[in-house]
């Protein structure tokens, strides 16, 4: 293999590559300019970037590309690209808009993004590293945290240049490690009921935290390959799980209860089980202490459904 000799920035004119080698082909001017508009006959251009990042651009986006031999059409061609001139343009930047940042050339960059108040959370701080998706799905490393974030970044429909923070129902998973804890150790006193006739106090001691990891969405899947319960397909070849299938989840698939609620109504049916009294077998109890509270509480939260969270779900 030759040295590399020369390096062109060129417009993507194909895709195709049945190799699955992440092949593409470019048109070098003025090379290339005896293939007029048959690009089958163009050689391709080989990646540059090792196989464990996936980044195939798109045709009528510019990448770099090198050349083993200059002025010669058929020398071996390798490329890096796509090339993007801004943050917000990574959905696609056409070949000539592109090269706004390079001298010489007509086109000038958009006003920068991080001017724009509503953009503010969705672009990369300089100390960040990050795998970014085209669109509104990226993965970020901050100096003690990991990010994998979908939908945090909202684009406008007819513009994918236009977009915003999402401050409405954003799904992400954020895994974090603090250094100087996020609590310090303490006792404090918890209590469950609220009334004068039950009430349970104990001592709950919290540990020091330093790492945590939080998940938020509108709706949150908590689902195993196989259950005995309620099965999913979950190893759809495209999807993973597929849109009507995770509809199918949020129908089907358990309700979590919430633990302090269910902590709570367990502890006044201890409470009217053990306090009650009959006074003669299978007659109804002469004191029923607590059993009137047990009544008011299931149809608080077991017949009004206030104990199941609709957020989480199971199988």
């Amino acid at each position: 293999m030759g040295a590399i000799k020369g390096v062109r920035y060129c417009q993507v004119v194909s895709v195709s590559d049945d190799t699955d080698s992440d092949l593409i082909k470019v048109k070098i001017l003025p090379e290339d300019s005896a293939y007029g508009d048959d690009y089958s006959k163009l050689p391709y251009a080989f990646p540059l970037l090792p196989k464990m990042l996936h980044v195939k651009p798109k045709v009528g986006e510019g990448v770099f590309v090198f050349l083993t031999e200059e002025d010669n059409s058929m020398s071996q061609r390798y490329y890096i690209g796509p090339v993007i001139s801004q943050d917000h343009r990574m959905f696609k930047d056409k070949f000539l808009y592109a090269t706004s940042f390079m001298r010489g050339t007509p086109f000038k960059p958009d006003i920068a993004p991080r001017t724009k108040s509503e953009m503010n959370g969705i672009l990369p701080n300089d100390d960040d590293i990050v795998i970014r998706g085209r669109k509104n799905a990226d993965i970020q490393i901050t100096n003690d945290d990991v990010r994998i974030k979908s939908g945090v970044k909202l684009v406008a429909e007819d513009n994918e240049y236009d977009m915003w923070f999402n401050t409405q129902d954003p799904a992400y998973v954020k895994v974090k490690y603090h250094p100087d804890g996020l609590r310090k150790k303490e006792v404090e006193s918890v209590s469950y009921g609220g009334n004068k006739k039950f009430n349970v106090e104990f001592k709950e001691q919290k540990e020091q935290v330093k790492s945590t990891v939080t998940v938020v969405a509108d709706k949150i899947n908590l689902l195993q390959n196989h259950s005995k319960e309620v099965e999913f397909k979950t190893t759809d070849n495209a999807d993973l799980i597929t849109d009507d299938e995770l509809k199918r989840a949020l129908d089907e698939a358990y309700k979590l209860p919430y633990g302090e609620k269910l902590v709570e109504i367990l502890s006044l049916f201890i409470d009217a089980f053990i306090k009650h009294t009959h006074p003669f077998s299978m007659l109804p109890p002469c004191n029923a202490n607590g059993i009137p509270d047990l009544r008011d509480k299931k149809t608080e939260y077991l017949d009004n459904g206030k104990m199941l969270s609709d957020a989480i779900r199971i199988n």
